[in-house]
C-alpha cells in the first residue's frame, strides 16, 4: 500500500496549528521585555525534598513586580539553570537510580550485568540528563532568545492546566514576552538525541530508535511540565 505523503503531512500541520494557536492564548504573558534581562533573580525550590527546580516559576514569585511581570533571563542565567538542573546532587542520585532500574530490568542487555555495567548504564544516564539540560536550558535558548522556563498557569480547570502544560512543550516565550514555537525544546532535545550517537552503543542507535527515543523524551517533558503546574503546597 503507498501511503501519499502530503496526505498525512496536512492534517499533522494542521492539529500541530491548531496546538499552537489554542495554547498560545490560554497562557498569560509573564515576561515583560522592558525589564532588563537578569534583573531579578532565578527561583529555587525542591520538589520532593530532593529534586532542584529552579525552571518552574509560580504566579505569585515576585508580587511586586507590576503585573507580576518577570524579567528576561541573561545568558548567565539560562547556563547556571543548566548547572543547577545537572550537577545538583539530587539530580545525580536519581541518574544513580534510573541506571539501577535500567540494570535490573537489563534494559540494553549488550551491556551485561556487574559493576562494569552499571557504570556504563551510569555514564550513559549522566551523559543524556547533561545534554538535555545544556541543550534546551542554555544553547538553544540563548541561540533563539527565547524563555527556558515554565510559568505556572495555576487557574482555571484541571484539563485546562493539563492542556496548558502539555502544550508548553510546543510553545514558549521569546524574551519580549510573547507566545512564539518552542523551537528552543525541540531542537535541543533533537540535538541531544544526535549526540548520543556518540556514546551509546552502536546495535542502539538506528534511525528508527533515534525517532523513538525523540518522540520519548518529548512526552516525558510533557510529563513533567504536568507535575510542575500541579505541584503539592504551590
Amino acid at each position: 500500500m503507498v501511503v501519499d505523503r502530503d496526505h498525512v503531512r496536512l492534517p499533522l500541520l494542521a492539529v500541530a496549528q491548531a496546538l499552537f494557536w489554542i495554547g498560545a492564548a490560554s497562557g498569560q504573558t509573564r515576561i515583560d521585555g522592558n525589564l532588563a534581562p537578569g534583573s531579578q533573580p532565578l527561583t529555587r525550590h525542591r520538589d520532593f525534598l530532593v529534586l532542584p527546580d529552579e525552571v518552574t516559576v509560580d504566579y505569585q514569585s515576585f508580587p511586586n513586580a507590576p503585573n507580576s511581570a518577570r524579567a528576561p533571563l541573561s545568558s548567565r542565567q539560562k547556563f547556571q539553570l543548566f548547572v543547577q538542573q545537572t550537577f545538583d546532587p539530587g539530580v545525580v542520585l536519581i541518574a544513580g537510580g534510573l541506571a539501577g532500574l535500567q540494570q535490573a530490568a537489563n534494559l540494553a542487555p549488550n551491556y551485561g550485568q556487574g559493576g562494569a555495567a552499571y557504570a556504563q548504564r551510569l555514564g550513559e544516564v549522566s551523559a543524556t540528563i547533561t545534554a538535555d539540560s545544556l541543550f534546551t536550558l542554555t544553547v538553544m535558548p540563548t541561540l533563539f532568545h527565547q524563555d527556558p522556563r515554565y510559568f505556572r498557569k495555576q487557574t482555571g480547570s484541571a484539563w485546562g492546566r493539563i492542556y496548558y502544560a502539555i502544550s508548553r512543550v510546543a510553545i514558549t516565550q521569546n524574551n519580549r514576552g510573547r507566545s512564539a514555537f518552542n523551537i528552543s525544546k525541540v531542537t535541543g532535545f533533537a540535538g541531544s538525541t544526535a549526540l548520543s550517537n556518540l556514546y551509546v552503543p552502536a546495535v542502539n542507535r538506528t534511525a528508527g530508535q533515534n525517532a523513538a527515543a525523540y518522540g520519548l523524551t518529548l512526552g516525558i517533558d510533557a510529563i513533567v511540565n504536568s507535575l510542575r503546574e500541579f505541584r503539592l503546597g504551590r
